[in-house]
């Protein structure tokens, strides 16, 4: 039989595997690269929810832009001669400039909207339920709650059906819990796309203005009431 030389008992067999050491350094390693990259991946999915969100609002804006449009969402109850405005009315004289068209921010004294639309309180406040809970709720991460407001010629003169510049900002149904306060001039901005988080629920995810024409029963034809409210050279 033959006898192993000192250096081949000391020779590596072919089946040996890595030390703990060598299994220690490799997770060291694969942890600081997770560390490293796990704020892009935050940043990344907070991006993508936002813009999701953001599209989300929009469709909502623009639903309740036609619905008004047509005539299926009320921004007036009107009985007679008598019109009780169901959204908020801001004074636009055809001499000021339409960039101070624009309300105050929504109070946060509590929401309760049992169904889609009008919300109870804030009776001005419209619900789009877009969760599987009927209504819109503050604890809720999908519903959102639309403030629209019009202008009218003057404090005497809401009848909607002359017309009128309607201003809608949709906001995140979260930021009414209590103790967000909402942003007194958001006209200014709105949420970004571009968030690591949640972003910020106080201001609108989205905000537009659109013209509303003249409607059946007008006193005016479409094209004088737009001199009315804008001019006429």
């Amino acid at each position: 039989m033959k006898k192993l030389t000192p250096l081949e008992n000391l020779r590596e067999s072919p089946d040996s595997g890595y030390t703990i050491i060598e299994a220690l350094m490799a997770m060291v390693v694969v942890s600081v690269l997770m560390i490293s990259i796990a704020p892009v991946l935050v940043f990344a999915t907070g991006t993508r929810l936002q813009a999701r969100r953001v599209e989300l609002a929009t469709q909502a804006a623009k639903t309740y832009i036609d619905g008004v449009r047509s005539g299926a969402i009320p921004v007036a109850t009107i009985s007679g001669t008598t019109i009780t405005p169901i959204i908020e009315t801001t004074v636009l004289a055809q001499t000021d400039d339409r960039n101070t068209f624009k309300v105050n921010a929504p109070s946060n004294l509590g929401l309760s909207c049992s169904g889609d639309g009008y919300c109870q309180t804030p009776a001005s406040l419209y619900c789009v339920n877009l969760d599987d809970t009927a209504g819109c709720s503050s604890n809720s991460v999908k519903d959102m709650i639309i403030q629209a407001y019009r202008s009218i010629p003057d404090a005497a003169t809401t009848d909607p059906r002359q017309g009128y510049l309607l201003g809608v900002r949709v906001y995140r149904a979260g930021a009414f819990k209590s103790g967000v306060t909402l942003v007194a001039d958001p006209q200014a901005q709105q949420q970004s796309t571009i968030t690591g988080g949640i972003g910020n629920i106080s201001v609108p995810v989205v905000q537009m203005t659109t013209e509303i024409g003249t409607s059946s029963g007008a006193s005016k034809s479409g094209f004088q009431n737009l001199c009315d409210r804008v001019g006429c050279q």
